[in-house]
């Protein structure tokens, strides 16, 4: 996030977004009388090479975390028939944690044309993200 949020689509509502780029981070909050809040980071079109091993990682920290699914990565095949998601993470995760590594690893499905990588946000509370890279092999 060091150029801040111009490379990322933003889908939140209630949200408090913002991106920290003197440290890279990027901080979703959602405020604890608020309803829970889905909300989500992504960049669509992709272009992965069906059969290639992938790997999607990032680093999230949580505070005061409640309700939901937590913070998670997702990413989202797209090609002939229905999306593919694959999702991974500290889903369900409440509370205050450090720093912790999450990460999706596998094939891209036979017939995928483009791709879309997902910092999903589901809850009440603060996610800190970080360090968000897509390797392939």
């Amino acid at each position: 996030f060091s150029d801040g949020l111009k490379s990322w689509n933003v889908y939140a509502q209630k949200a408090q977004l913002d991106a920290q780029p003197e440290n890279g981070t990027c901080r979703l909050s959602v405020p604890k009388d608020s309803p829970v809040e889905f909300c989500r980071l992504q960049q669509k079109g992709i272009k992965l090479k069906p059969g290639t091993t992938f790997e999607l990682t990032a680093r999230v920290k949580g505070e005061k975390i409640a309700g939901g699914k937590g913070a998670y990565l997702s990413i989202v095949f797209f090609g002939e028939g229905k999306p593919k998601y694959q999702n991974s993470g500290v889903q369900n995760a409440a509370g205050t944690f450090a720093w912790k590594n999450v990460r999706i690893r596998g094939k891209v499905p036979a017939g995928t044309k483009s791709a879309t990588v997902m910092l999903m946000f589901n809850g009440t509370g603060t996610a800190w993200l970080d360090d968000v890279r897509l390797s392939v092999e």
